[in-house]
């Protein structure tokens, strides 16, 4: 029997990292390795081209900066760079990938159902790539594939913090065309808030092997995930960004990545943020059939 693995598409700001460890710590289902965001994948499409990502998984080999950041627990099942130590070092391949992911398994099998890759950039892969790499992963194993969203500009305005970067990135960005399809640089601001187009792009490529996970329906009742999954999920992690607390949010251990906006959206960002996004909210519902009751920034 091939080892499940489980590829999380996104989004960043949409609450990737309770959603992450909702399902590698609370459930024990899943466990993505040395790091929750190697950023493998987008590595091997862009050649190395983003050094920012080529320098945190070669310095893999020496120090692991997730290890101060995430619950203890999940250190338990990692394996030592010297024994793979090529998977750390350019040119990435696909094939070092299913090899470290099938050491991966080595180490978790007996305490996990499933191995994970929870690398937002993943929302990042073009449609060429993942078709190319699709075969060679269900090779090897039993893929599924999640994507968490959120309340688009309650979203953006965590990953800007406060009110005057929001504006200057709400004005800077051309939200209006295909942009699942095209991935500039600026990938995190621009392709993410395309929701309906990177979903229509995965669940091409993936069809039933795929699922859209909205944020805050998940934690008010995860059984869809749990269907979808076939495994139960009893109980979902702390999460800063649900209930929605704008400024005000708790700072949990171990979730610090999520001790955001500074402050709270102005009316005129609110606003301003309605008029050059509504597409978003119009796409989403044309492709999901409703907009979440939550999504009250809308």
């Amino acid at each position: 029997m091939k080892p499940k693995l489980l590829l999380n598409v996104g989004i960043n700001h949409c609450a990737t990292t309770p959603f992450y460890y909702t399902l590698a710590v609370t459930q024990q289902y899943c466990h993505s390795g040395h790091k929750k965001e190697i950023n493998y994948l987008y590595m091997i499409q862009e050649n190395g081209g983003f050094q920012k990502y080529v320098d945190k998984i070669t310095a893999l080999k020496t120090f692991n900066r997730d290890d101060e950041l995430k619950p203890p627990m999940l250190k338990k099942w990692k394996w030592d760079p010297l024994e793979l130590p090529e998977y750390f070092e350019l040119p990435f391949t696909i094939e070092k990938y299913i090899a470290a992911k099938k050491k991966d398994w080595e180490y978790i099998k007996n305490d996990y159902q499933s191995l994970a890759d929870w690398s937002n950039s993943n929302a990042a892969l073009s449609r060429e790539f993942l078709t190319k790499i699709k075969p060679q992963l269900e090779e090897h194993f039993d893929v599924k594939c999640v994507i968490i969203l959120r309340d688009p500009i309650r979203r953006l305005f965590s990953l800007s913090k406060d009110n005057d970067r929001f504006t200057k990135h709400v004005k800077k960005c051309n939200f209006t065309y295909n942009l699942a399809e095209i991935i500039p640089t600026e990938y995190q601001l621009h392709v993410y808030a395309d929701y309906a187009g990177i979903c229509k792009k995965w669940e091409d490529i993936w069809g039933d092997k795929f699922m859209p996970v909205i944020m805050e329906e998940f934690w008010e009742d995860p059984s869809q995930l749990s269907d979808f999954l076939e495994y139960p999920i009893t109980e979902v992690h702390e999460n800063v960004y649900w209930p929605e607390m704008g400024a005000n949010y708790p700072k949990y251990k171990y979730l610090k990545d999520q001790w955001n906006p500074r402050e709270n959206i102005s009316e005129y960002n609110q606003k301003l943020a309605q008029r050059k996004m509504s597409h978003i909210y119009q796409e989403f519902k044309e492709y999901f059939g409703y907009i979440p009751s939550s999504w009250q920034s809308w």
